[in-house]
């Protein structure tokens, strides 16, 4: 692990920062994995996050066309979002896929905070 050479780890600060680290690393690693809707799973990068969120900002404007085409993370196969309920239903998806892979984050976060010694730090495990 590269990283490790910028912490000392027998220092407990140190030590809750380079957790941290891991820790949005490894939010980022899932969230990279997507979010699955309709037993497919489509990309959560941050441009497929904005391309959805715009997609539900416009939802009802009657010059969104529907069905909309919204191809799978590998692009193997497609979904036919097929109106503007579909749309914010996967939005909403999407949405609470990536809320939740940060809240658990943040929840391991806390406990790293929380932590009074080393011990206690290396005790706490990211399993998500």
């Amino acid at each position: 692990m590269a990283g490790l050479r910028k912490y000392d780890l027998t220092d407990l600060s140190q030590l809750k920062a380079y957790r941290y680290m891991l820790i949005d690393q490894k939010t980022g690693e899932l969230i990279s994995n997507g979010f699955v809707y309709a037993t497919l799973t489509f990309s959560l990068s941050q441009n497929a996050q904005i391309n959805i969120l715009a997609l539900d900002e416009t939802r009802d404007d009657p010059a969104l066309t529907y069905p909309i085409v919204y191809n799978t993370i590998d692009d193997l196969d497609s979904y036919d979002v097929v109106d503007a309920t579909d749309l914010h239903t996967m939005y909403l998806t999407a949405l609470a896929t990536k809320k939740g892979v940060m809240d658990s984050g943040t929840a391991l976060k806390q406990q790293i905070r929380d932590a009074v010694d080393i011990a206690a730090v290396n005790a706490i495990e990211d399993n998500r």
